[in-house]
């Protein structure tokens, strides 16, 4: 297994050079990929409020009763969503999504994976970890795909009812949660 360092207080410390850490996260990443993913608030998590997200009883739900496994799956996975979209110059609709929405994509490859209904697409968390290190990310790019036109949809269908004028505000929009859970 690579060495991952996440941020348990803010502020700590990075490891000493000499160790080899394949990647440090901040805990403010680390608690907007639990919250996101495992918690399935990615509008939350894309708000980006410090404030919120550190105190109670948020921080209780994110931390408390998971596991170093669960929570790094997370943060790999939501790590992955958000570096396929640095290159993205954003020339399209499609782009704007990816771009504004990587917590949501993150999201719904979650429950994709982890839904039984689903089990052909199925993978643990040490698989989903495994699967990102080992650079075999074939079934999270299948995923990856499906979250991009279930929220090209729900894109589609709010850009009808009234106009949107931010991709990304639309995405910071609580309802949109209960959308993706329709």
């Amino acid at each position: 297994r690579k060495s991952y360092f996440y941020e348990r207080q803010r502020g700590e410390k990075k490891p000493p050079k000499n160790k080899n850490i394949k990647a440090f996260f901040n805990n403010f990443f680390v608690a907007q990929s639990v919250l996101a993913t495992l918690i399935a608030k990615p509008s939350l998590a894309k708000k980006k409020q410090e404030d919120k997200i550190f105190g109670e009883p948020i921080y209780s739900k994110i931390f408390k009763k998971r596991s170093s496994t669960e929570i790094l799956a997370a943060t790999l996975l939501c790590d992955f969503c958000f570096k396929k979209v640095q290159s993205l110059e954003r020339k399209n609709e499609s782009d704007e999504i990816k771009y504004f929405a990587y917590f949501h994509i993150a999201r719904i490859i979650w429950f994709y994976m982890k839904d039984k209904k689903y089990i052909a697409d199925n993978l643990n968390n040490e698989e989903i970890m495994e699967s990102i290190e080992n650079d075999k990310t074939e079934k999270i790019e299948i995923m990856y795909g499906k979250a991009i036109a279930m929220l090209k949809k729900i894109f589609n269908k709010y850009n009808k009812k009234e106009e949107i004028f931010s991709i990304g505000h639309l995405f910071s929009r609580l309802e949109i949660e209960d959308e993706i859970d329709k």
